[in-house]
């Protein structure tokens, strides 16, 4: 009896534990609370050209999300926990078709999703750099390309260097003999057998002439420049030499101490020159001769020439201060008046300057169009002149 009762009080035990164990199990299930987190994921745009770039948004059901990680489909990864790493953007660089992801956690529940990517091929494009790209012939330049685009299987690379010359490859040398401008063009053709053309400009230039000799066409702005101021002094010089040369062949040679009057047609001067007969009383006077001769006297008297420019000038008065001076008063109208070479007048008029006989200022001259230098009486000169008009000189000259 006894031994069935504790039998009994075993078997309730264990259907009491059992009972329990069940119980509990079921009232678990029933408390778990469910998440709800979801996410939507979106791109913009989803399919284009390469380079292509995407901006995504990750949009949750509920919640707050405390991470994002993220992956692009291209072997690039972004995570981040602000609320700017839920809406990302990306470039994808090359044509391709990629699955992007996210991943959005809020504390320790998680949910993803999922979207695809296409980003295509652009148009078949070309760029040609080379270096140098000017230079002395003969100048060897190295010519590079860039392609993108097409079907990305690029099967033709053809050159044409503007001289005559062709080449084929991605990266190639010519050298261009001759000076001159010349286009290098690139034209690469894909798989599709689309083509494209590029090209760029070569400058060459002729080697410098050798050292000690200079082409007249290397002179440049200033080198001509140089070369026309030399013509033009050497004209010049030329044309006062010419009209000088034609004085003296045209103005008898009259020394100090010679005849008043002008030498016969038959006599030669000192110099042997043979002088045409004197101007007749009707020939017309030239712009600086005068009407009369303020020294003329009844031949047979001598006059030296520094007394004839006394009487010369006297006749030609004092001119004021503000008057404009007579063209006989100059080293010209002298020489033409007195028919002296103006370079015979030189020296006598320097030795009566420094007599204190003439005196000498530059001023306007009637009918010259720029001031000269002009020569007039001193009060001692105008003394002499006095003299010679009322004396006739007597003696050897002075």
């Amino acid at each position: 009896m006894p031994g069935r009762a504790v039998a009994l009080l075993l078997v309730a035990s264990v259907g009491l534990v059992v009972l329990g164990g069940l119980a509990s199990a079921g009232g678990a299930r029933a408390a778990a609370p469910s998440s709800g987190l979801s996410v939507s994921l979106s791109a913009t745009p989803s399919y284009g050209t390469a380079p292509l770039l995407v901006d995504f948004e990750a949009t949750v059901s509920s919640g707050t999300p405390t991470a994002y990680n993220w992956t692009f489909g291209d072997g690039t990864y972004l995570n981040g926990t602000a609320a700017s790493a839920g809406r990302p953007s990306h470039v994808y660089t090359d044509p391709g078709s990629f699955t992007a992801s996210v991943v959005v956690a809020e504390g320790t529940v998680v949910a993803n999703s999922t979207i695809d990517i296409h980003a295509i091929a652009g148009p078949l494009a070309v760029r040609v750099s080379a270096s140098p790209v000017s230079g002395i012939a003969p100048l060897t330049v190295s010519f590079q390309s860039t392609v993108t685009g097409g079907t990305e299987t690029y099967l033709v690379f053809n050159w044409t260097f503007g001289d005559g010359g062709t080449g084929s490859g991605s990266r190639v040398n010519w050298t261009y003999e001759h000076p001159g401008d010349f286009y290098a063009e690139l034209t690469v053709e894909d798989s599709g057998l689309d083509q494209a053309h590029e090209g760029i400009w070569v400058n060459v230039s002729a080697a410098p002439a050798a050292k000690g000799g200079t082409s007249i066409t290397d002179l440049g702005t200033l080198g001509w420049g140089i070369v026309g101021f030399a013509v033009g002094l050497a004209v010049a010089v030329l044309a006062v030499l010419g009209r000088s040369w034609i004085a003296s062949r045209r103005t008898p040679v009259v020394p100090d101490g010679a005849a008043t009057g002008p030498p016969s047609p038959t006599s030669p001067t000192p110099e042997g020159e043979v002088l045409p007969p004197p101007p007749s009383p009707s020939r017309p006077a030239t712009a600086l001769a005068q009407p009369a001769r303020p020294d003329a006297r009844p031949r047979g008297e001598t006059l030296h020439l520094s007394q004839r420019i006394v009487l010369h000038l006297a006749g030609q008065g004092n001119p004021g201060p503000y008057d404009v001076a007579l063209p006989g008063a100059t080293q010209a109208g002298m020489s033409t008046a007195l028919e002296v070479r103006q370079n015979a007048l030189t020296n006598v008029l320097r030795r009566l300057i420094d007599g204190g006989v003439l005196a000498v200022e530059v001023r306007h001259v009637r009918g010259q169009p720029r001031r000269l230098k002009v020569y007039h009486l001193t009060p001692r000169g105008e003394l002499l002149a006095r003299e010679l008009r009322h004396r006739p000189p007597r003696g050897p000259a002075e």
